[in-house]
């Protein structure tokens, strides 16, 4: 239902949910240790260029209005409704929550390595295709080409399609994937219900089992999109230096970093899900009237 939240994260730019059950549709965080100094962390927050990341997030979000205008309440939506998405997507609120979320959920021991990994040469290699391929696919075009390559390319094989799908595992970035779309989904339905848009003969398990119904289409979209935005990503490092990443991926600094962004943007995308289905219930019934 929401094309640009399935998406919620691949390698360090962006992380996975742990799995919830569908009746919780809520991933706990972990125990927080001591908050992260504040130089550590203002140059974790730099090697990561997450704030860039963030901006284009809350560009596709934008960009997904009119679809969802379409679906839902078409012809009603015009400037009110640009507005309306800019609120729901708004980058310094999301910047707030995800900054105090690593400051208090990473430790200093993990930022060190973090901050000598991505401040390194390949490092800022790989977090630059990372932000470059993500805003570039941005353009329907663009995004069109780089998955009728990922296609290709995995019908034909080869070492870097390997090697993605190593990476991809290193993450279990479909699983954790497929989990937050899932997550968004049902909280889209939450807001639409809050707004008094669905039936009142729609119960509490019928709303959970139209979400669970979208998992095989998730999950199919959410494979096709990892793939060509990783291969896009990454197609600028030689096979070693792609091994080197996957190697630092395993690491236990790595996926423990990995597991709180995750759990930050799966509460950012909760949120924006469960407005975004308040925003539509509003509209929808000002058309009804």
């Amino acid at each position: 239902m929401l094309r640009a939240a399935l998406i919620l994260a691949a390698g360090f730019v962006l992380a996975p949910l742990s799995i919830p059950s569908v009746s919780g549709i809520v991933s706990a965080q972990t125990q927080a240790p001591a908050g992260l100094p504040a130089n550590k962390h203002t140059q974790l927050m730099e090697a990561l260029r997450l704030h860039d990341i963030i901006e284009v997030v809350a560009a596709e979000g934008i960009a997904a209005g009119p679809e969802i205008e379409e679906d839902m309440f078409p012809g009603r939506g015009g400037f009110g409704w640009t507005v309306e998405l800019e609120r729901i997507y708004d980058i310094p609120r999301v910047m707030g929550i995800m900054s105090d979320d690593i400051r208090a959920n990473v430790s200093e021991v993990d930022a060190d390595v973090l901050i000598s990994f991505l401040g390194s040469p390949l490092g800022k290699r790989i977090v630059e295709g990372e932000v470059a391929a993500r805003a570039a696919m941005l353009d329907e075009d663009v995004d069109q080409a780089a998955t009728d390559l990922a296609q290709k390319m995995r019908r034909e094989g080869g070492r870097r399609v390997e090697q993605i799908t190593e990476f991809i595992a290193a993450y279990d970035l479909v699983t954790s994937n497929v989990v937050g779309g899932l997550n968004s989904n049902y909280a889209f339905y939450q807001g639409l219900a809050a707004g008094g848009a669905l039936p009142d003969s729609m119960t509490e398990d019928q709303i959970v089992n139209e979400v669970w119904s979208q998992q095989d289409t998730i999950t199919t979209e959410t494979e096709d999109w990892l793939y060509a935005y990783l291969l896009a990503s990454y197609a600028g490092l030689s096979d070693d230096e792609m091994q080197t990443y996957i190697a630092f991926a395993r690491t236990d600094a790595a996926q423990a970093f990995n597991a709180v962004l995750f759990d930050s943007f799966g509460t950012v995308f909760t949120s924006i899900s469960r407005a975004l289905g308040r925003a539509v219930a509003d509209r929808m019934l000002a058309q009804d009237i």
